[in-house]
């Protein structure tokens, strides 16, 4: 028999009590003075050698109760042989390893190596133990269904020869999301917990457990309260990081240069050094730079990229070179053209060209030429990659429409300016008919009072969304003296993006073919509006200018691990940073590229290129604690040896036999019982002798 709480059972020494009290010999009942013995001081009664227990049947019932009384206090239970030969509960573990970006730095993949070995090496027969790894995904190595072929040990080796494979990635770490989905292992293995044969579930997390793990996703779940978490962290002996990441919009340098590129340097706070140097791969001897960036802080500077599309930022001066390359691939600066169909007007100054040819439409990405011709000049093929926007003022012969709508069809984006009275040409109703394939389509001259505004814009709209700040979007101080009214058929598919107050149409789009085309109701010249003296005129007209096909769907530069598709239009072909070329022949996920570079995709003979970098987050390399961990309800489990948690698993084990037999509940009967029989018995000896 063993005892739960065996220190209870020394209340058995109380059976001394009742031994006492029966060899202390009583007075006898008569009594008889004598005067010449009054005078004597009475003696108390004495235990002699010669003293007899008397009512042996009552002490025996009375020292019987006592001592069950105590062993019930002391929680006994029955070990069985077959119980006392079989191996604690066994554990179920899962070990969650990091194999983010932050794990490159030094030895850390190997200390984590190591972390696991000792791990695996104090498995016990009846443990149970799967693997995996996280960065910005999780990756099941080692399951629960490798343990049903070679057992415990087997599994060991198992994960140990795979550790040996494994190499860290360049992803970030989401480290919240790959304890859920260890704690979901764990609890879908529930229905062997209830059985008994395993102890509650445990994760071990092997990292650096840097502070640009991210942790939100724990902050909607519940984390289960029968799962603990221990961590086995791996550390670096340097300290300190510098980090580096070129910002979205590069900077306008002249017609001449390359833009130019503001990066944002960061230092962690345990740093040491604030001094720094900075230069580009293959760059030209002295132009290296000098950055400061105080321990904790961050710098944004601007610097000047070197020629061509694709290159590499360095910088030195930190201890940790995991990370000091950034990969640049700037897009080649497009040379565009806007075509103005018009003749030239009498007086250049009131005519809608001279507005738009002192528009400046370029910036850092593009240069644009701004041409005029005569609407029989038209060239028979527009292609809308070299001219992605054409501007008509006049009527288009019928041969040059055919040209035209085929642009349309194309792509091309077509913005129609209605700046005369419609009696004026008559034919330019016919014109707009037939480009938009319109035949209800009318148009008459407005009556306006002194002037009309834009009253309902669309900030929605592509065009107008850079307008939707409240600093940007007043455009009452832009008076139209004249406008259009245009009848439209609603099955046409027109959308009005901006209406006048007296709510006429100021500018509509359709959709024509893969193109579109827009009608703007009023001119911008001076004699028709302020528009083209307005701030807001030059951003519209890039607006469109943007909207054009030359719009590239890809970004500068994406963090390694991003999610999301980039759509390609076969035969696509992607080129590696180390030269491999594949085919593409649906959507490119951006999560399947894992190597940090530059990365070329050549479509229809287009090539366009884009960089994949280590996510900022991974720089961020000062160490979290475990208090952090338990803001979000994980229950953390100190770290301890095969013998403290063989122990652990034993007492386990006791409390469950002890709960299942409740021996003392029979004890506890069996006191009271006997205390009931020595009541009975004492009364009935008292009561013999009386």
């Amino acid at each position: 028999m063993s005892f739960l709480a065996p220190l209870y059972a020394l209340g058995a020494l109380a059976i001394a009590l009742p031994i006492l009290f029966h060899l202390i010999r009583r007075r006898p009942k008569a009594q008889a003075e004598f005067s010449s013995l009054m005078f004597l001081t009475q003696s108390p009664p004495r235990l002699t050698r010669r003293s007899r227990l008397d009512q042996w049947p009552l002490l025996l019932l009375r020292a019987l109760a006592i001592l069950l009384l105590a062993l019930a206090f002391a929680r006994p239970f029955l070990r069985s042989m077959a119980q006392q030969e079989t191996d604690p509960i066994g554990r179920r573990v899962v070990v969650l390893v990091d194999t983010s970006g932050s794990m490159l730095r030094g030895d850390l993949w190997q200390q984590a190596q190591q972390q696991v070995a000792s791990v695996t090496d104090d498995l016990a027969a009846n443990d149970q133990i799967a693997l995996l790894t996280y960065d910005s995904a999780v990756t099941s190595v080692v399951s629960w269904d490798d343990q049903a072929v070679g057992g415990a040990s087997s599994q060991a080796e198992r994960i140990r020869r795979a550790m040996a494979d494994i190499t860290p990635s360049h992803g970030g770490s989401d480290l919240g999301s790959a304890l859920i989905a260890a704690a979901d292992i764990l609890h879908n293995t529930a229905e062997s917990i209830e059985e008994g044969d395993v102890a509650a579930g445990e994760i071990v997390i092997v990292s650096d457990l840097q502070e640009g793990n991210d942790l939100i996703p724990l902050q909607q779940y519940q984390w289960p309260a029968s799962i603990a978490v221990s961590i086995a962290s791996v550390e670096s002996a340097e300290k300190g990081n510098l980090s580096a990441v070129v910002l979205p919009q590069p900077v306008a340098s002249g017609e001449s240069k390359q833009p130019q590129l503001r990066v944002r340097f960061h230092n962690t706070s345990d740093s040491v050094n604030d001094q720094f140097m900075y230069f580009w791969e293959g760059g030209k001897e002295g132009e290296d730079r000098i950055v400061q960036v105080p321990p904790g802080e961050s710098r944004v500077v601007t610097v000047d990229p070197p020629t061509g599309t694709q290159h590499v930022l360095r910088f030195v001066g930190d201890p940790q070179a995991f990370d000091n390359q950034v990969y640049v691939a700037l897009p080649p600066k497009l040379q565009q053209r806007v075509l103005y169909v018009g003749s030239q007007a009498e007086d250049p100054q009131s005519g809608l060209f001279y507005f738009l040819n002192q528009a400046t439409l370029g910036n850092a990405r593009r240069e644009v030429a701004i041409e005029q011709v005569e609407p029989g000049g038209l060239p028979a093929e527009l292609k809308p990659q070299q001219t992605p926007l054409v501007i008509v003022a006049d009527v288009v012969p019928s041969a040059a429409m055919a040209g035209l709508k085929q642009y349309l069809g194309d792509g091309g984006h077509l913005l129609f300016v209605i700046d005369a009275d419609p009696k004026d040409d008559p034919a330019i109703a016919a014109s707009l008919r037939e480009l938009s394939d319109s035949p209800s389509l009318a148009i008459e001259e407005a009556k306006v009072g002194d002037y009309a505004m834009l009253a309902k814009i669309d900030f929605q709209h592509p065009l107008f969304a850079p307008f939707a700040d409240p600093k940007y979007n007043d455009f009452t101080k832009i008076r139209f003296w004249s406008h259009r009214r245009l009848t439209l058929a609603e099955e046409d598919g027109w959308q009005t993006v901006a209406e006048f107050d007296d709510n006429d149409p100021a500018l509509l789009q359709r959709s024509i073919g893969a193109g579109r085309l827009w009608i703007l109701t009023a001119g911008w010249q001076p004699q028709q509006s302020q528009l083209a003296l307005s701030t807001k005129f030059v951003p519209l007209i890039s607006g469109m200018l943007d909207q054009g096909p030359n719009r590239s769907p890809l970004q500068a530069s994406y963090a390694i691990g991003t999610e999301g598709a980039l759509p390609v239009t076969p035969p696509c072909e992607l080129v590696s940073p180390d030269g491999t070329r594949r085919e593409i022949e649906a959507d490119l996920r951006l999560e399947e590229l894992k190597q940090p570079g530059v990365y070329r995709l050549i479509q229809s003979g287009v090539e366009s290129s884009f960089a994949m970098n280590l996510p900022e987050s991974e720089s961020r390399t000062v160490a979290i604690g475990a208090d952090q961990l338990e803001q979000y309800g994980l229950q953390m489990q100190r770290s301890e040896s095969a013998e403290q948690i063989a122990d652990r698993q034993r007492q386990l084990q006791d409390v469950q036999l002890e709960s299942q037999q409740k021996i003392w509940q029979w004890m506890i009967f069996a006191a009271l019982g006997i205390l009931v029989t020595e009541t009975w018995l004492g009364g009935y000896l008292a009561g013999r002798k009386g």
